[in-house]
């Protein structure tokens, strides 16, 4: 078999959301309204080697930042927006060649499955999906039929609400 040499890839996908409105309450004069609600944008990321994959997501949302000095004062709309790392990660591993694996970044943890064909996020995708900073390792076997699978992963966390963060 001949194989082709190995080449480094960039995919990038992302959406754009917008909103115009027009607003006539009835004997006031009618306003109207055009913004850039949110952008998102991903980069998934194949090399240097077979054994190396990364992902960043970027989002731009029109919300007032956090501790925005400006948010109680200002009107202005370029002061009520932020850009955010929603997602980073790199994983080591090819299953082509070993089972094993690691990833290491800010990633949803996978605790539970939340696969479906619903419209909506379900509930308790919404309730108990956690993101964090964390390293996980795995295991996926290979096997047509039947996969055995499993990982374990560590990340810094509150155990209650008045507790220091520790890992």
């Amino acid at each position: 078999i001949v194989q082709e040499p190995y080449h480094s890839h960039l995919l990038l996908s992302g959406l754009v959301e917008g909103t115009a409105e027009y607003f006539n309450p009835g004997g006031s004069p009618s306003t109207t309204d055009i913004n850039l609600s949110s952008v998102s944008l991903d980069a998934f990321i194949l090399g240097p080697s077979p054994w190396l994959l990364g992902f960043v997501e970027l989002n731009y949302l029109d919300v007032a930042p956090i501790n925005d000095v400006f948010t109680a004062t200002s009107r202005y709309r370029v002061s009520d927006s932020r850009l955010l790392v929603n997602k980073a990660f790199v994983t080591l591993g090819n299953f082509a060649e070993s089972p094993f694996y690691g990833t290491f970044g800010q990633f949803y943890v996978p605790f539970g499955v939340y696969s479906s064909v619903m419209v909506s996020s379900p509930l308790t995708k919404i309730l108990a999906r956690t993101k964090a900073r964390s390293i996980l390792l795995g295991f996926m076997q290979q096997d047509p039929k039947g996969s055995f699978f499993g990982s374990v992963f560590i990340f810094r966390g509150d155990s209650h609400a008045a507790s220091v963060a520790k890992v």
